[in-house]
């Protein structure tokens, strides 16, 4: 899915003040000094490369489960089929936020929008099957990936996997997602140094690329695994509970929790293993004005941890925005407050330039 007269002298103070105004300029360098190397270092180490790695390994074990399934199809190795893509899935939600790099890599679109893109088109999908069209390389991002298969496996039964069609396409899509996380993981071992020594923030810098990835994740987040399907995005006079980013597997709450746990970490310095490693909070720690931004993230990141709680992990995103879509708007409320926070404070503060266009009003 994924989001700038008149004498001499006023006329030179109007000249500073627009250049100011522009969203693509440079925010001012923030007084303090900061060792970003160490900063990306820890992350690609203990963050970005464990989390590659586990979605590796967890997407292997999922590809695994579908060749069981179709060597010999029964309802067990179904459910395990259905638990091992939530596990990888899960795993994903740690990754998810590093579209650059080696995660640029497809003419295709960035690894999210080839992983990820959601609601998928079910009747390119069927029509595919069909045909017997087996082809990743393509733009119709919606017919493949992980909600692909959350359509596929959640609405097969044990004979579906008696139709070679089926088995053929299911199996291009799930080999298509171990293909993306044998490649990210490979394409970050050898990345990761050219990563560690980009050590300026300006735009195009690893600081720059990991800040502003990880804000629109943040806001993929909070306005399309929350705001459009609660109907709560300008222009929309209804709920569209249909558009959950894991409608048919109803998995959605605990995905949107893996998800923002994973944003909390990085801005926190939380690595693989809960060790603490240098993030964005100890990087304000460095700065005017940093230790008060810090307190008041802190405390709407623990509103939004209470607002996600109160969403139970066995019910259905779907069916809880058309029965309890109070809790729903309390959560997004919370995120939406956070907004702030690690959009302009932070931007402002550790000086480095929003380069994309959110285009939410934020």
């Amino acid at each position: 899915m994924s989001k700038l007269k008149y004498s001499i002298g006023i006329l030179s103070l109007g000249l500073l003040l627009g250049l100011g105004s522009c969203s693509d300029d440079k925010p001012d360098e923030p007084t303090g000094s900061f060792d970003r190397a160490t900063l990306l270092t820890d992350i690609a180490e203990q963050y970005i490369l464990p989390g590659f790695d586990s979605l590796y390994s967890k997407q292997q074990v999922a590809h695994r489960a579908l060749q069981s399934m179709v060597a010999v199809p029964n309802q067990a190795n179904l459910l395990w089929l259905q638990d091992q893509w939530k596990s990888s899935f899960l795993a994903y939600q740690q990754v998810r936020m590093f579209n650059f790099g080696p995660g640029e890599k497809s003419i295709y679109g960035e690894m999210d929008e080839n992983m990820a893109t959601y609601p998928v088109n079910t009747d390119s999908i069927q029509a595919r099957i069909a045909r017997g069209d087996l082809n990743t390389n393509d733009f119709r991002r919606d017919t493949r990936g992980y909600l692909a298969l959350d359509y596929l496996l959640f609405t097969a039964t044990v004979d579906s996997f008696n139709s070679i069609s089926f088995k053929n396409y299911v199996n291009a899509v799930s080999l298509d997602l171990f293909n993306w996380a044998d490649e990210l993981k490979s394409g970050w071992q050898a990345y990761a140094s050219d990563f560690r020594s980009s050590t300026d923030k300006g735009a195009g810098s690893s600081t720059s690329e990991l800040y502003n990835h990880f804000l629109q994740s943040f806001e993929d987040l909070k306005n399309y695994e929350l705001g459009l399907p609660a109907g709560l995005m300008a222009g929309q006079t209804q709920v569209e509970p249909q558009l959950v980013q894991a409608y048919y597997s109803g998995y959605s709450i605990p995905l949107l929790k893996a998800h923002f746990k994973a944003i909390e970490d990085l801005w926190k310095g939380t690595g693989a293993g809960q060790q603490n490693i240098i993030g964005f909070k100890e990087y304000l720690e460095t700065v005017v004005g940093g230790t008060d931004l810090i307190l008041a993230t802190e405390s709407q990141i623990a509103a939004v941890q209470t607002a996600l709680n109160a969403l139970p992990n066995q019910s259905k995103l779907s069916d809880l925005i058309q029965q309890d879509l109070e809790a729903v708007k309390t959560a997004h409320t919370e995120i939406q407050k956070l907004t702030r926070f690690l959009k302009s404070d932070l931007s402002s503060l550790l000086g480095i330039a929003i380069t994309y266009s959110s285009g939410d009003g934020d």
